[in-house]
């Protein structure tokens, strides 16, 4: 529609939507939408001589609507309007017979009707004649004169509030100002509060596609705000990936709107102001679920977790690079979420972790520390060691986690070995995790995780001349148990760890040790993971199955010179000089580290 200066009304309703950002910082709403223009008549040579505008008897609307919606269209901006009509004067049999189109427009038996976006027209405090139009307030000083008294949207816009048909999938829109109080010029919601929102529609910035070229300018009015609405609904239309009907997505509008303050007044505000960022944003706690509806129980995003032990090492989040999960907030909107920033990586001790390490007795690697720090060992009969083990802080997760073990070893009488003698002892034993795997432990949507752990191995202790040397490896087979999350089956895992130690003594209180060791690691283990990815628009999930492989990308070696001395100033000093090569099982690059501790016990 054009004016007489030749402004095009069209092409600044269609820029508020879909205009594509340039370089005088204008940009649409919805800028890159798909969208499509049709023009149609909506001014005869009297106004008030056909609700709308327009003369039926002319342009037949309830074909140019069939053309609209068989475009294709999603939503359909209608910035136009009824002059001078109130819904709330006129029945559902008498809209039906001066509006047929709208039978067009309610699109009865279609399973996803197109959103119609309707102005709420511009008609409050417009002159009339109290005597002959409807809404008329007369003048103070004049009675022969008035205002109009919009307390209702027009006839187009306002159908829905009389005709069901109509309900889910139209919406009608106010105006704002710029402080956020209702315009001036616009209708008000009335009767079809229930369906009506709020935009901004004063000093909305718009394409002037006009007789002196294409600018830029300010305008103001219903036809501005509706766009915004419009524009909105695209772009959450977007966001969420078409996965929401179109009716989900008006009732998500309504529902999000800001109906706080002054906006608690529906009859003038409806459903409230239109808070887009509210609406693209989750309401409530996304929930994962496992079941086959989005409405069904789930574990809330924010507790649910993988943390890591540091035998796994990297493996689940390598495997899981670029994957995402989908998790429902409490209108069934999907919201997606890396599936690695769910993990937490063990980590490498913490300078005081390691200080305590250097100054603890030496002990032989073992995958039963993976439970416990707390042992306790008896000898059974001659030959044999029995250690048990109970609970310790498990890395990364702040507190103790139940775990218990044992460990039989089993130590034949020794036997020369040139000028030494060589020790040589079997171990075989038992870990159980009740609420870890190898360490690491799973909540909320990753489901619950424990394990038994088979462990197997030996150690080789020889003196030659001055120098103790000894090597210990163990393999462990990880029998695991799951349920209750997306990880669906858990293959049997192998882990091993292994040390090599060369030490002698320098004088009777010093002692210098070289060592080569590999922390408890993960050498073999599948995960199938049942991901949730979205939804249909009837409220379907949709998963994706998964196999990620858990094998971490590196492997850390520890290559270490110690040097110990006792009773000096009356405790003990240990200084310690480390390489350690992809530390936490990380395909990263080395790291050096230097630690020295005095230890004086009282």
């Amino acid at each position: 529609m054009n004016d007489p200066r030749g402004f095009s009304h069209g092409t600044a309703v269609t820029s508020v939507i879909a205009a594509q950002p340039n370089n005088q910082n204008f940009v649409g709403l919805a800028w890159g939408a798909d969208f499509r223009v049709f023009a149609a008549p909506v001014h005869g040579p009297d106004p008030r001589s056909y609700p709308g505008g327009y003369d039926p008897s002319t342009f037949d609307w309830s074909a140019a609507y069939q053309t609209v919606l068989a475009s294709g269209v999603a939503i359909v901006n209608a910035s136009y309007y009824t002059v001078w009509t109130f819904v709330e004067n006129y029945t559902a049999a008498q809209l039906r017979a001066v509006l047929p189109q709208l039978k067009v427009v309610a699109q009865a038996g279609v399973a996803e009707p197109t959103i119609f976006v309707w102005t709420a027209d511009s008609s409050h405090g417009d002159p009339c004649t109290p005597q002959s139009d409807e809404n008329c307030i007369p003048d103070a000083g004049d009675p022969t004169t008035g205002r109009y008294d919009a307390t209702s949207p027009g006839i187009l816009g306002g159908a829905v509030a009389r005709l069901p048909e109509l309900r889910g999938h139209n919406v009608v829109v106010v105006s704002l100002a710029e402080d956020g109080t209702i315009a001036s010029f616009t209708n008000r919601c009335g009767v079809a509060a229930n369906w009506c929102i709020a935009a901004p529609g004063t000093r909305i910035y718009v394409a002037y596609s006009g007789s002196g070229g294409t600018t830029f300018s300010r305008r103001q009015g219903n036809s501005y705000a509706t766009p915004l609405v419009s524009g909105g609904l695209a772009l959450m239309k977007q966001l969420f990936r078409n996965q929401l009907s179109n009716r989900a997505l008006v009732t998500r509008l309504f529902r999000t709107a800001d109906k706080s303050g002054r906006y608690t007044d529906s009859a003038t505000y409806g459903q409230g102001a239109m808070d887009l960022g509210a609406a693209v944003s989750p309401v409530g706690s996304p929930l994962i679920t496992t079941s086959g509806l989005v409405a069904g129980a789930g574990h809330p995003v924010a507790t649910t977790r993988l943390r890591l032990g540091s035998a796994l090492g990297d493996g689940f989040p390598r495997a899981a690079a670029g994957l995402e999960l989908a998790a429902f907030d409490d209108l069934g909107a999907p919201f997606w979420f890396e599936l690695p920033a769910l993990t937490e990586l063990a980590g490498t001790p913490s300078a005081l972790e390691q200080l305590r390490e250097l100054m603890a007795p030496p002990v032989t690697d073992s995958l039963l520390d993976l439970a416990g720090s707390t042992t306790t060992s008896v000898s059974p009969a001659n030959g044999l060691e029995l250690s048990f083990t109970g609970l310790r802080p498990t890395p990364g997760l702040g507190r103790s986690e139940p775990g218990i073990g044992a460990l039989l070893s089993w130590q034949p009488r020794p036997f020369g070995v040139r000028q030494g003698q060589l020790l040589a002892a079997a171990r075989i034993g038992w870990l159980g995790e009740a609420e870890t795997l190898l360490g690491s432990k799973a909540a909320g949507g990753f489901g619950q995780l424990s394990a038994d752990t088979l462990i197997g191995g030996f150690e080789l202790q020889v003196k030659a001349g001055n120098w103790h040397l000894s090597a210990a490896t163990e393999l462990g087979w990880t029998v695991p148990e799951y349920g209750g999350g997306i990880i669906t089956d858990l293959s049997g895992l192998t882990s091993s760890t292994f040390s090599l130690h060369a030490s002698r003594r320098l004088t009777g209180t010093d002692q210098l040790t070289f060592s080569l060791s590999q922390p408890p690691r993960l050498e073999q283990g599948l995960a199938t993971l049942r991901l949730p990815i979205g939804r249909t628009k009837g409220g379907r999930v949709l998963y994706r199955s998964v196999l990620a492989e858990l094998t971490p990308s590196g492997r850390q070696l520890d290559l270490a010179a110690s040097w110990r001395r006792e009773k000096l100033l009356g405790g003990t000093f240990r200084a310690e000089a480390a390489l350690s090569s992809d530390p936490g099982h990380l395909e990263s690059e080395p790291i050096f580290s230097l630690a020295a501790g005095w230890q004086v016990v009282f």
